[in-house]
């Protein structure tokens, strides 16, 4: 269930017009292998919308309209004492609220998650609509995600930092995965003169009613650090506790600041002269060579091509210095096209190499995604729809996402391990990974899958 407010009042999106994309940007875009449904509205109360289910368990419209009218007012307030001369950075006059309905670790992520996408689809539909003009028109949109409902959140601000921080950190490192996604952005800029993709960038920061709350260790480490120090300076304190105070709102809150900006113009011309001029004996490195270089990073590490394997030799395919046989040896390490889909490939698979395993406990759920946001958020929907199951495992089968790079698939697993740490409870979570391109042979499966187990 989700509540959305804009700075006109509850609304379901922003107050600008809606075309079709808008409307697409709130489906889910990956398949369980149960409860596949598609939300509708079900109550209302004034101007308030509701997505959800209609029943009885569910938390009821009055709370989420109090939790969301309360932070608007808090808000409120904060604008009028900014606009007397008391500067708060964190004060938005236009944003947007969304109140999180769901108290299960999990699905609060999730939702992280699918707010750092939804962020990223409204840039995209804002590039399509003013890409025919000559002149660009900024991205600028903030977001309030409200979590009322998860009492350890509200009750204790260090394990809610803890997870900001480890969010913050898992999305910062997007850019380090090989997806399938960066390498064909990075091949178009090989073969294209122009960039047309918008620059997205999205920073969360965090506001909570005990904001600046320490945790025991926190405590004894200030203790020890104020018995070392000779006096102390009495403005600084004041000041430190003012500027907690202006990050204490009535609930837990994230502030999403989304930011999307038109491609800049590339002096193409400058570098395709240098690269034209340089000369045999020349080793200086060019915007392309790094782009090149991007290319092979994504190649697979242990797999002959398939023209090598047919011939019966692994051994490394040799490439020519010029564009034509490199572009040919990204071709050759492209997989054969087969009639089974990814799903049927990846079952046949564990059924076959996974041993104990019980297929009445185990689950398997399929995505297309190609984005890491969005991974990050159909993974975090897997686990907990496996906390709240009688199943063992889920076998997440993500054939789009990073087909090429067994390494850099095993690194995404690892970044979703550093947020389950931050989460309390969650140790019974084991994360593995099959591969293509695996280093072990035994877990080589013909399509990526990331297994979640619960002990």
């Amino acid at each position: 269930m989700a509540l959305t407010m804009g700075n006109a009042g509850f609304i379901a999106h922003d107050s600008d017009a809606m075309d079709e994309d808008e409307l697409k940007l709130g489906r889910n875009k990956f398949h369980h292998a149960s409860k596949a449904r598609e939300l509708s509205p079900q109550k209302t109360l004034d101007n308030v919308i509701v997505y959800g289910d209609d029943d009885e368990s569910s938390t009821s419209n009055s709370d989420v309209y109090s939790a969301v009218t309360s932070t608007e007012r808090w808000v409120s307030d904060l604008v009028s004492e900014s606009e007397k001369g008391e500067y708060n950075p964190y004060v938005k006059r236009d944003a947007n609220y969304v109140c999180e309905t769901q108290s299960d670790w999990a699905m609060i992520v999730s939702s992280f998650f699918r707010h750092f996408k939804e962020a990223r689809e409204g840039v995209e539909v804002h590039a399509k609509r003013t890409g025919g003009s000559k002149r660009y028109i900024p991205y600028r949109s903030s977001l309030l995600m409200i979590i009322p409902f998860n009492p350890e959140l509200t009750d204790y601000f260090p394990t809610f930092d803890k997870l900001i921080k480890a969010i913050n950190e898992a999305k910062s490192r997007e850019n380090d995965l090989s997806t399938d996604l960066f390498l064909e952005g990075v091949n178009k800029q090989l073969t294209e003169s122009e960039d047309n993709d918008w620059t997205v960038n999205i920073h969360m920061s965090h506001l909570h009613p005990k904001f600046g709350q320490k945790s025991p260790e926190q405590v004894w480490k200030e203790m020890e650090e104020e018995q070392n120090e000779e006096e102390v300076d009495v403005n600084l304190v004041l000041y430190q506790e003012r500027k907690l105070k202006l990050r204490q709102s009535p609930y837990p809150t994230a502030l999403f600041e989304i930011r999307g900006d038109a491609p800049e113009p590339k002096e193409e011309s400058l570098d395709r002269t240098v690269y034209a001029a340089r000369g045999k004996d020349d080793k200086s490195v060019t915007y392309r060579d790094i782009l090149k270089f991007k290319a092979m990073m994504g190649m697979s590490s242990v797999r002959a091509p398939p023209a090598e394997v047919e011939k019966g030799s692994a051994q490394v395919v040799s490439r020519e210095t010029n564009d034509e046989n490199f572009y040919a040896a990204i071709e050759k390490s492209i997989d054969t096209i087969t009639t089974k889909t990814p799903m049927e490939q990846a079952q046949d698979w564990v059924s076959n190499n996974v041993s104990g395993l019980d297929s009445s406990r185990a689950a398997f759920t399929l995505t297309e995604t190609k984005h890491v946001d969005e991974a990050f958020e159909f993974t975090f929907a897997n686990i907990a729809m496996l906390n709240g199951s009688q199943s063992t495992s889920h076998y997440m089968v993500m054939p789009n996402f990073i087909s090429k790079s067994g390494a850099s698939f095993h690194s995404f697993s690892l970044y979703v391990r550093e947020v389950l740490d931050a989460i309390p409870g969650m140790d019974n979570i084991s994360l593995e990974t099959f591969h293509p391109d695996h280093f072990e042979e035994t877990l080589r499966c013909p399509v990526p899958v990331l297994v979640v187990e619960k002990a």
